[in-house]
C-alpha cells in the first residue's frame, strides 16, 4: 500500500535534531535502515544521531565504520535523547523490543515517529509510517528518503541493500517479490555492492561463533511428530566457546534445512529464568501467531518470544503447544493475535 508520506515531510522540515533508534538484537534490516537514515538527514543539515538499545554487532560494523552508534547505556546517548526534538523508531513498534532505551524516550520531550513493517505494535505516542505488506523496513525507508528528495548515495544504497537482503533472506523468502529484485537492482546501480555485502555479513565470522553453531547443529533434533526440529544454546555455550549473544543470529534458519521440518526452534538461554525462542516457518503456520502465545510476535515466517522460564521450561513448554497446534487443521493460535509483540 502507498504510504502518505506529507507528515513526515512536514515534521524533518520543522526541526533540526534528529534520534533514530530500533530493537534490541540488532539486525541488518534495523541498522542498515537507521544508518541509511541518518545519512539522508544529514543531507538535509539536520543532527542525527543513532542510539541503540547496543551497539552493531561486529558482522555489521563495515555500515557504520566510525563507530558512531551510541549504546542506551552511554551518557552521552543519554543527553542526546534528552535534547533531541524528534525520536525516530525504525523496524519495531513495541516498547518491550526497544529495552533500554525506553526510559529515555519516556522521560523526553521530542516528538516520536515510527517507521516500521511488523504487524505488532504498542500505542508508542508516535506518528506512524507502518507497512506491514513489505518485507524489510529498509524498502519503508527508502520510501520516506525519497520523499524528502534526498540523493541515493552509495553509502545510502548500500546500507538499504544490506537491509533488504538480511531481512528477505538474502532473497530467497517467500516474501521476495518482483518490487523487491527491482529496489534491490537500482540500489545496485546507485552503488551498492552485493559481493562486498554478502561477505561482511556472512564470511567474516569468528572462530567463537562457528564452533557456537557447530554445538547448536549438533544438538538439532525432530520433535515427536517430525514436523518440528529444534535446537538450543546455553550461557555455558558462550562462555566456553568465548562467543557473543549476537553470534546466535541465524542459527535458528538451519533447523528449517531439514527436509521434513515444517517448523524450526532456537532456544536461546538468556539467565536462570529468561528464554528467547525464535521460530521459522517454511509452511502455512503462522510465527507470528506462534510467538504471540507467549507473548512474542514478528512475521509470517519469522518471529521470536522471551518466556519467563527456565531453558529446559521453555523447550518443553513451546514444543508441546507447537505439536498440538501442527495438529491442527486451520492456522494455529488465532486468538492470540491481539496479544502480539515484536520479537
Amino acid at each position: 500500500m502507498a504510504l502518505d508520506w506529507r507528515r513526515w515531510i512536514e515534521i524533518v522540515r520543522e526541526h533540526n535534531r534528529f534520534v533514530v533508534t530500533s530493537h534490541v538484537r540488532p539486525d541488518g534490516d534495523s541498522i542498515g535502515s537507521a544508518v541509511a537514515l541518518r545519512a539522508g538527514l544529514q543531507q538535509l543539515g539536520k543532527q542525527v544521531t543513532i542510539v541503540n538499545p547496543t551497539i552493531a554487532p561486529p558482522r555489521y560494523a563495515f555500515l557504520d565504520p566510525n563507530r558512531e552508534i551510541l549504546a542506551a547505556n552511554d551518557p552521552v546517548a543519554r543527553a542526546v535523547v534528552r535534547d533531541a526534538e524528534v525520536i525516530i523508531i525504525v523496524d519495531t513498534s513495541s516498547w518491550d523490543q526497544i529495552g533500554p532505551v525506553r526510559p529515555l524516550i519516556e522521560s523526553a520531550q521530542a516528538k516520536r515517529v515510527v517507521i516500521d513493517h511488523h504487524v505488532s505494535e504498542d500505542d508508542l505516542g508516535a506518528v506512524m509510517f507502518k507497512d506491514t505488506t513489505l518485507p524489510a523496513c529498509g524498502l519503508l525507508v527508502l520510501e520516506a528518503l525519497t520523499a524528502l528528495n534526498c540523493t541515493i548515495t552509495p553509502e545510502i544504497a548500500e546500507s538499504l541493500f544490506a537491509a533488504i537482503a538480511t531481512d528477505t533472506g538474502w532473497f530467497r523468502f517467500e516474501s521476495t517479490s518482483a518490487l523487491v529484485l527491482r529496489v534491490a537492482a537500482e540500489l545496485v546501480d546507485q552503488g551498492a555492492r552485493p559481493d562486498y555485502v554478502y561477505r561482511r555479513i556472512f564470511e567474516e565470522n569468528s572462530l567463537a561463533r562457528l564452533h557456537l553453531m557447530g554445538r547448536a547443529l549438533t544438538r538439532l533434533n525432530l520433535s515427536p511428530s517430525k514436523r518440528a526440529s529444534y535446537t538450543y544454546i546455553s550461557r555455558l555455550d558462550l562462555q566456553e566457546t568465548g562467543a557473543l549473544q549476537q553470534d546466535t543470529e541465524d542459527v535458528v534458519n538451519y533447523t528449517l534445512t531439514l527436509a521434513e521440518a515444517e517448523i524450526g526452534l532456537l532456544f536461546i538461554e538468556l539467565d536462570e529464568r529468561r528464554t528467547k525462542v525464535s521460530f521459522r516457518s517454511k509452511g502455512s503456520i503462522s510465527c507470528t501467531e506462534l510467538a504471540a502465545r507467549f507473548g512474542g510476535g514478528g512475521h509470517q515466517h519469522a518471529a521470536g518470544a522471551v518466556l519467563n522460564m527456565s531453558l529446559q521450561e521453555a523447550m518443553k513448554t513451546v514444543l508441546e503447544f507447537v505439536e498440538s497446534c501442527l495438529g491442527q487443521p486451520q492456522p494455529p493460535c488465532e486468538e492470540a493475535q491481539d496479544d502480539a509483540r515484536c520479537g
